[in-house]
């Protein structure tokens, strides 16, 4: 459990109208942005892929987020609001504020000089954001469309992963397809990859009803209560 102290409405207005009067603003500002920049950045290493930490870790700072996120976009430094976006979507969705994402999304997106690699993670993002919302074929259109965006597989793994996981159960031949190049677009999260690589083949053989390989897979990945409760399936299939 950790605490947190909060300024007092009156005492928070005070301070800021002498930030003001100081003439210090985009300093501080500018200071504020950059650490949240760093820090949401050390959480979503493997780019906007459901990291669950963001959510833990951030969840008190949706308005820090927001602040950092409108003051680099009032500056147009629109490149640092993109990463920004792109390494807190799951936060914003967390707090269902969908509307906000797809707003900062659309702006940097419009952006023709957004660097591939960048660009492959904003649109990562919108698809995430799609799905979050019910519209499953948007969001594997938007995920394709990251991927053949994206200079390098690794650029590109929460597409990868999200095309997997909404094709495994009504395209597990493609799902499968996506997976043989998994370590490569998987490699960003490091030690995480394999578990998540084994989770995804178990859901691709459950969805072609092979259990047994499912079980296997899942052994492998550690998950123990799917494991235990797939068991009874597996063996009843050999």
């Amino acid at each position: 459990m950790r605490t947190r102290y909060r300024m007092l409405e009156t005492v928070r207005l005070y301070a800021q109208d002498r930030l003001w009067a100081s003439g210090e603003t985009d300093r501080l500002r500018a200071a504020h942005s950059a650490w949240f920049q760093a820090r949401a950045a050390a959480l979503a290493r493997g780019g906007p892929w459901f990291p669950p930490q963001i959510s833990i870790e951030l969840d008190a700072d949706v308005d820090n987020l927001r602040q950092a996120i409108e003051w680099c976009r009032e500056l147009e430094r629109l490149e640092e609001m993109a990463r920004l976006v792109a390494n807190t979507v799951n936060e914003f969705h967390a707090h269902a504020r969908f509307d906000e994402v797809e707003e900062w999304l659309q702006s940097v997106l419009a952006l023709s000089r957004l660097p591939a690699a960048l660009r492959s993670r904003c649109l990562t993002a919108s698809a995430l954001a799609a799905e979050m919302q019910g519209e499953f074929q948007l969001a594997n259109e938007i995920a394709r469309e990251a991927i053949g965006t994206a200079e390098r597989s690794s650029d590109a793994g929460g597409a990868f992963a999200l095309l997997v996981h909404n094709l495994a159960w009504v395209a597990p031949n493609e799902a499968e397809r996506l997976l043989e190049d998994a370590e490569e677009w998987a490699a960003p999260l490091g030690s995480r990859a394999l578990g998540l690589i084994c989770i995804a083949r178990a859901i691709v053989a459950c969805a072609r009803h092979q259990y047994p390989e499912a079980l296997g897979y899942l052994c492998d990945a550690g998950v123990r209560g799917l494991s235990r409760r797939l068991t009874p399936w597996a063996a009843a299939r050999r």
